[in-house]
């Protein structure tokens, strides 16, 4: 500011408000400095100018830089603790006075940022920090707490932590609260998640020390405070403690009210009762779920023990399983029994050991315990000390399905391995387990048991009774396994055991059977006996047929034999004597007779035997009677099967009764379902290079593919004639009997087997650039034979293929009518001439337009032989020069080509038989051909270069026709389709590979011109 008037010198603004030193210091510049634009009178600029005379600056300036460095350091050493001293006092003293949060020194400023209890609380802590010394400013950043409604306190405890969560009114109120926290749980941990809040009710501290306090007494709980209503829940062990509590808290402080009481006892788990007697008396322990039923359980055990000190050491405990009374009811009377032991019940199940005093008592408890349990029990076990038996007993007794198991045993290892043994011989039997426990078992006692229970069971019925160590055992065998099985295991009993007796019975055959046949000059007795005594006799018979040979035993003693089985089964053996060769058999009462009889004794002989004085019983009555009197010797020897509609007939000789039947055997297994008749004798003379039952099979296979027919062997010589039932029947039929060599040792002596009949009939020829084609059916060899020959005069120079089958149902006039047919076609530059049934087809390019015509005029309606004549024929048509034939665009070729892309034709390995898989392609094939009636196509077929390769061309041919055969069932007019062969001559791909083979077995569709 610039001097007024004539005033003198005086200081600038920025010395206003400044201590000389240049520190700020409040009340300076209201002493020193002019309120700003007052000017100052003559006077005082006089005065003050004479001061600043007095001053002398040149004097002391040069003692100015000294006293200002020693005043800065003073500042940098002294400024930060004197600020740190002056922050500390002030929160000190701010904390005093009752606030919270925290507050910060800067210099001679103070900041309180924290929170205060209320109002008052806040501007007592600004009051506070400002009253200390050294500070010059105080910032009041402070809130105050919030205000909760409701007002929740609550404390949980979990074993020895107590959590302390919810609000309080101060931090002096939540140390009260944790230290009486700390001295309930003996210094256990304590969680303090309280929060300060204002809106804490009156009372507040009393409230919750006593809720602290009662928590405290119990085992674990939840004590809550909301407002002015109180709450306690959780469980104790004693009702003393649980009534203590609920009195405690059910008076509150004043202004405060309940809202719930809830102490329960703990829930145990397992829920265990123990009850323990011993010359001193009964101790009771466990739990109980209330003093009622404490009461009742002391109440039972006086009952059961009268007169013995009980001590009762049961707690309460929630979490008891239903009929708990009747449990610990069930549980002492049983203990009561015993003159020492223990019980003990977890949740539902029991336990029981001790002593018994005499074995009534012990059976008394181990049935109780194992068969009379309470519903309300779930399981139960008892190991309870047994009299001495003596002597010891053990039984085991079967009657059908069900098996009993009695008398004694020492422990329950023992009773666990008997009925092991049981299920492991018979699972499936209902076990009726009445074994006691008791002592005195003799030494290895447990293997016995379970030996002696495994054999009582493979019996129906058994009684097996085991004392001490001697073992009786009686039942029936089911089976000769069983008693086998049996026999032999009584025959090595365990260490120890002494078996005094068996009685077993064998087992009930149904049909009763034996037999005795002769081998060589042996008698081998097979089948069943009803008993020792029988065996002997039969023995002894026998060896009288076999004087200067021997008797083979095969029988087996069983029940199911007829009053008369002994007498039928000597008069057996007697007219087995009469024979040279056979055997005599019993079925029930069935008496059976085979062989060749010696001298003159015949089947008649061995009848009039049967019903003279020493004959067949009675009861007996003969089935089979096949002895005859001598062997036929036969010249030729001859085998004949004849088929008729009616059945099969087999007629001729066998070498002997096995081949007999082997070939009435093979007939049936051949033709099934026919009927067979057997003619067939036995005599000598078979041919020694034969095999005679497989020539016999052989025939059979042979007659099985004819309609009617027979075959015929006259010692080697084999003569067949009929009708095939079907095409594949006629070729197999022909190919199996001109095999070469001849199977069986036969030779082929005539063949005469007639084709099938095919309706419709169809046949054609076909003249292309390479050569001529027949094809179709033909009803002889005969006709097949003039067509080839017709053909090869007819086309010459032209190569002639002649792929004609044999089959019957050719039309009337089919071989004049094929003759024509050839003959027109032989006219036309290439075309073809098809006969289907009694209809002519010609269809062709002939060499100029007269032929055609007159071609025409050769084929009326009615044409040759009253068949229907078509024809289809143009005149020569010249491609243009140059050009290539293109690829048919014939819309049924295009669909066709298609088809083959995503599916082939497949037939069975070396068969014309095509694969079931590949008939859906076919039948694509068929609907496709559908589309075009106009057109017509050519079959071919191609194999791989595996085999001959005339084999192949034959293959490929009779696949090329079985495709067009299956075509023409779904539909295809047969004039419609040619089939031809070409073997491998047209590979697509190198047979090189399986996969290329693969490819070259294919069937193509070739439009026809």
């Amino acid at each position: 500011m610039a001097p007024t008037g004539d005033a003198g010198p005086d200081r600038s603004d920025e010395t206003c408000g400044r201590s000389p030193l240049g520190v700020a210091v409040r009340g300076w510049r209201r002493r020193h400095c002019a309120p700003a634009g007052l000017a100052m009178s003559r006077g005082d600029a006089i005065r003050r100018r004479g001061n600043w005379d007095m001053f002398r600056p040149k004097q002391w300036i040069w003692g100015l830089p000294p006293l200002a460095l020693l005043v800065l350091l003073a500042i940098a050493f002294t400024e930060a603790p004197v600020t740190a001293d002056v922050g500390k006092r002030s929160a000190l003293n701010w904390l005093a006075k009752g606030s919270t949060g925290q507050g910060r020194g800067d210099r001679p400023r103070y900041q309180d940022d924290g929170q205060a209890e209320s109002l008052e609380a806040q501007a007592l802590a600004a009051r506070a920090a400002a009253e200390v010394a050294g500070a010059r400013l105080v910032d009041n950043a402070t809130s105050i707490i919030a205000v909760r409604q409701p007002y929740l306190w609550t404390a949980d405890k979990a074993g020895e932590v107590i959590t302390l969560t919810g609000v309080v009114p101060s931090e002096a109120s939540r140390g009260q609260i944790i230290a009486q926290a700390r001295r309930l749980t003996g210094g256990a941990e304590v969680v303090d998640r309280l929060e300060l809040a204002r809106g804490a009710p009156d009372g507040f501290a009393d409230a919750t020390a006593l809720l602290l306090r009662e928590l405290g007494r119990l085992e674990q709980g939840r004590a809550a405070l909301s407002d002015l209503k109180i709450s306690l829940q959780g469980t104790a062990n004693t009702t003393e403690v649980i009534s203590s509590v609920s009195q405690a808290i059910g008076a509150p402080p004043a202004g405060f009210s309940v809202a719930e009481i809830t102490i329960r006892p703990p829930r145990a788990t397992p829920y265990l009762f123990e009850a323990e007697r011993d010359p001193s008396g009964l101790a009771l322990s466990g739990h109980v779920p209330n003093e009622a039923t404490r009461a009742s359980v002391l109440a039972m055990a006086r009952q059961v023990l009268p007169g013995v000190a009980i001590t009762d050491r049961m707690t309460l405990a929630e979490g008891a399983p239903s009929g708990y009374e009747a449990m610990t009811g069930f549980a002492l009377a049983q203990l009561g029994r015993l003159s020492a032991g223990r019980v003990s019940l977890r949740d539902g199940a029991l336990a029981l050991r001790g002593a018994a005093p005499d074995g009534a008592t012990y059976a008394a408890v181990t049935r109780a315990v194992r068969s009379g349990l309470p519903a309300v029990l779930s399981s139960a076990t008892a190991t309870i000390t047994a009299p001495v038996i003596a002597p010891y007993r053990f039984s085991v007794i079967r009657q059908g399905d069900t098996i009993a198991v009695g008398g004694f045993i020492p422990d329950e290892n023992v009773r666990a391995d008997v009925l092991a043994a049981i299920r492991a011989a018979a699972p499936t039997l209902t076990i009726a387990d009445r074994a006691e426990i008791g002592l005195g078992a003799p030494q290895g006692f447990q293997p016995m048991a379970a030996f002696v229970a495994g054999q009582a069971a493979r019996l129906d019925p058994a009684s097996a009774l085991l004392a001490d160590t001697a073992l009786t055992i009686q039942g029936r065998a089911g089976t000769f396994a069983v008693l086998d099985a049996v026999t032999a295991m009584l025959r090595q009993p365990p260490t120890g055991l002494t078996v005094a007796r068996i009685d077993l019975v064998p087992p009930t055959v149904r049909p009763f059977t034996w037999a005795a046949r002769l081998d060589g000059a042996d008698v081998v007795l097979e089948g069943h006996v009803p008993s020792t005594g029988v065996r002997d006799q039969v023995l002894a018979r026998a060896r009288s047929i076999a004087s200067n040979a021997k008797v083979v035993d095969r029988m087996r003693v069983a029940e199911g034999a007829s009053a008369d089985f002994a007498a039928a089964a000597l008069f057996g053996l007697g007219q087995l004597q009469r024979l040279k060769d056979g055997a005599v058999s019993l079925s029930d009462g069935s008496f059976a007779i085979t062989g060749t009889g010696r001298d003159t004794v015949g089947a008649a002989e061995v009848a009039a035997a049967a019903s003279g004085p020493q004959g067949l019983p009675r009861s007996a009555r003969i089935v089979q009677n096949d002895v005859v009197a001598t062997i036929l010797s036969a010249r030729p020897f001859l085998l004949n099967i004849i088929r008729t509609a009616q059945g099969v007939t087999l007629d001729g000789f066998a070498a002997s009764e096995a081949d007999k039947t082997a070939l009435v055997e093979a007939a049936r297994a051949t033709l099934p379902g026919v009927t067979v008749t057997d003619k067939i004798r036995v005599a000598e003379g078979q041919p020694a290079d034969m095999d005679w039952v497989a020539a016999g099979r052989f025939a059979l296979m042979q007659v099985a593919r004819l309609r009617q027919g027979s075959a015929r062997y006259q010692d080697q010589a084999f003569t067949i004639e009929g009708d095939a039932i079907d095409r594949p029947g006629f070729v197999a039929a022909n190919q199996a009997v001109r095999t070469e060599p001849f199977p069986n040792g036969g030779r082929l002596a005539g063949v005469d087997i007639r084709p099938p009949v095919v309706s419709p009939y169809p046949w054609f020829v076909q003249k292309t650039e390479s050569g001529v084609l027949l094809q179709g059916f033909v009803p002889s060899n005969t006709l097949r034979q003039a067509n080839r020959e017709a053909a090869e005069r007819i086309f010459a120079p032209l190569a002639v293929r002649d792929s004609q089958e044999l089959a019957a149902g050719a039309p009337d006039g089919f071989a004049q009518v094929a003759l024509f047919a050839m003959a027109q076609v032989a006219r036309l530059a290439e075309g073809r001439a098809s006969i289907l049934d009694r209809t002519l087809r010609v269809a062709g390019r002939a060499s100029s337009e007269a032929v055609a015509n007159d071609i025409r005029g050769q084929l009326p309606p009615a044409g040759p032989e009253g068949f229907a004549t078509h024809h289809e024929l143009i005149g020569p048509v010249a491609p243009p020069a140059g050009l290539a034939p293109a690829p048919s665009s014939n819309p049924c070729a295009v669909q066709i080509r298609e088809i083959l892309t995503t599916g082939s034709v497949a037939f069975r390995p070396d068969s014309d038989a095509i694969r079931p898989d590949s008939l859906a392609v076919l039948t694509r094939i068929a609907r496709s051909l559908g589309q075009c009636p106009a057109a017509a196509f050519i079959v071919e077929g191609h194999t791989d270069d595996t085999g001959s390769a005339e084999r192949n061309l034959d293959l490929s041919q009779a696949r090329a026709l079985s495709v067009v055969k299956y075509l023409i069932r779904r539909g295809v007019p047969a004039a419609r389709l040619t089939a031809q062969g070409f073997g491998q001559t047209r590979p697509v791909v190198p047979n090189d590979s399986a996969a290329n083979r693969a490819k070259n077995r294919r069937i193509d569709f070739v439009v026809r011109p």
